[in-house]
């Protein structure tokens, strides 16, 4: 680890103040950044997206977090989803969080599988009328491939084309630019 622990109040913290600067009827997703691939059957040491983990503390691939500041119910303000653990890939790739463990180190409460990712965000998105995503907004630097906030910010377009689409990025910049008193201890 490169760290010490960190508190999940500083994550809870991060989340309330993207929540605050969010449209009443928006919803929020960040997803994990992709694992990079080495060879035919090999990933690079993995590197989280730094404003999805920003957000959680969360470091594990195939993850995605849905903020909804503005439903009705508590329970449903703040999602996060995880790829689970599979039994034949524990050799090669380690084993994965298990929802409590999510649970301690993001101190989000509503966490689940990722397999349940479509039909819990579903309702919510329909329940609202804008939709904030993350995107790669480099001045001097763009892949030649699209993030995975990109692939799925493009499959959400298609799927609900009555919603608005809005910038979380420049929201997060603003953000992460101002430190807490935890961060700054790190440092």
């Amino acid at each position: 680890m490169r760290y010490k622990t960190i508190q999940t109040g500083l994550f809870r913290k991060n989340r309330e103040k993207i929540s605050g600067m969010l449209d009443a009827d928006s919803v929020a997703i960040v997803h994990s950044n992709d694992q990079m691939v080495r060879s035919g059957d090999q990933y690079y040491p993995y590197r989280q997206s730094s404003d999805f983990f920003y957000l959680t503390g969360i470091e594990q691939e195939m993850s995605v977090l849905l903020l909804c500041p503005g439903h009705k119910d508590k329970n449903k303000n703040t999602l996060l989803f995880l790829r689970k653990s599979d039994p034949k890939l524990v050799t090669w790739e380690g084993p994965k969080l298990s929802l409590d463990e999510a649970r301690k180190i993001s101190g989000i409460e509503s966490v689940h599988w990722a397999d349940d990712f479509e039909s819990l965000s579903r309702e919510i998105i329909l329940e609202n009328n804008n939709i904030c995503c993350a995107s790669r907004e480099e001045l001097k630097f763009r892949p030649d491939y699209p993030s995975r906030d990109e692939r799925f910010q493009m499959q959400y377009r298609e799927k609900y084309t009555s919603h608005r689409f809005s910038r979380l990025t420049p929201l997060l910049r603003k953000l992460r630019a101002v430190k807490e008193p935890e961060e700054l201890e790190m440092i």
